[in-house]
């Protein structure tokens, strides 16, 4: 997963799952950025967003911030690989990335099955080429421009941005994002987010 699709899923989480509408400033989205350098995983962070809320519920504080996050995901994180070094991160119950990308490639959904078909089915092999699944979401954005939820809900993200952080290439990602999120798109590259 790039930089700015990983720092969209993470405020897509926060938002979503844990109603954190903060606006997010430069200095917020440096942890983000650190935090994708890393490959810290979603569901960690996920968790220590919900023990940070506990915590600061049972003690009267106001919801935490991103930046209230950086250490304890730090001294997660620091766990998580002493934990999993040698491993990969994966469970023996998790999917092969290949698997879930092979189902989608082979029954996509109905709305879009005509794009899946035209770019992504005539290549060969996993994972798929960088260029394709760009041509891909370039078509899904194009297909879904006049979309008002997709404009809504990115007016909406857009507000929780610093104004230095409100830049199209951001705001692209998050539209992509949510045409993922509607549609099941699984990782086409083949890059998990969180594998060390």
């Amino acid at each position: 997963m790039k930089a700015y699709g990983y720092i969209v899923s993470v405020i897509q989480m926060l938002q979503r799952k844990h109603n954190l509408y903060s606006i997010v400033t430069p200095g917020e989205f440096d942890i983000l950025y650190r935090w994708w350098e890393k490959r810290v995983p979603l569901s960690l962070i996920d968790d220590c967003t919900a023990a940070a809320r506990s915590k600061r519920e049972r003690q009267g504080k106001k919801a935490p911030e991103i930046k209230d996050l950086a250490h304890p995901v730090r001294r997660s994180f620091t766990r998580y690989r002493e934990n999993t070094i040698g491993c990969l991160g994966r469970t023996e119950n998790s999917a092969p990335p290949e698997n879930t990308a092979e189902k989608f490639l082979n029954n996509p959904p109905t709305e879009i099955a005509d794009l899946v078909g035209g770019i992504l089915a005539p290549v060969s092999g996993f994972p798929l080429p960088e260029e394709v699944v760009t041509a891909f979401q370039k078509a899904l954005l194009e297909r879904y421009s006049d979309d008002e939820e997709l404009e809504r809900r990115t007016r909406s993200f857009s507000s929780h941005l610093a104004p230095s952080l409100q830049s199209e290439s951001l705001l692209e990602r998050y539209r992509i994002n949510l045409l993922i999120s509607r549609f099941g798109i699984p990782d086409l590259e083949g890059e998990e987010a969180g594998e060390p």
